[in-house]
């Protein structure tokens, strides 16, 4: 990726220090990023929107955040549409979510079930008073609050005997 860039910035002008070609190669690699990522919206926008079904045998569970909300919708849509599976959806709120994503999801996925961060955590502390290491690792924010969520939150807000769990990155 970056060597075209590399030999075009060497043919543009010699440059003898690094950090001048490192400043050039990075700043170019972040307005290709940026035209990437605009270009991957306009056309997820025209995409149609999936109804999501309200009960199935089994559902789709991910814990989401921010930076993930159009790598999940890209990759829910190809799994949707290739499968044809008709299958709830539910997204857990890693507290990271915008109101902005919350409609995004909805607008793609009439009928999508966001847990939010702060209800999930309130509702799941209640039930583990017998297990206080549990209860404040689930309060406490840190590096593993992304697995905890998974394990604590996607079994308890289950309504189906059968969970598929997947990773908001997979495409």
């Amino acid at each position: 990726f970056c060597f075209p860039i590399l030999i075009k910035a060497l043919q543009y002008k010699r440059i003898n220090k690094y950090s001048k070609l490192s400043a050039f190669i990075i700043s170019v690699s972040i307005r290709i990023l940026k035209d990437k990522e605009r270009l991957i919206e306009e056309l997820l926008e025209k995409t149609k929107p999936y109804e999501v079904a309200k009960v199935n045998e089994a559902e789709i569970h991910t814990v989401l955040c921010h930076k993930d909300v159009t790598q999940y919708i890209l990759g829910v849509k190809s799994l949707l549409y290739f499968s044809k599976l008709e299958i709830p959806l539910i997204v857990h709120d890693d507290g990271s979510l915008t109101v902005a994503d919350i409609f995004k999801l909805n607008r793609h996925f009439p009928g999508i079930k966001v847990i939010n961060y702060v209800y999930s955590t309130k509702s799941v502390v209640k039930k583990l008073t017998k297990y206080p290491d549990l209860k404040r690792e689930r309060l406490r924010k840190s590096w593993n609050q992304f697995a905890l969520i998974i394990m604590l939150d996607v079994g308890f807000f289950a309504e189906s005997e059968k969970i598929i769990y997947l990773d908001s990155d997979i495409l």
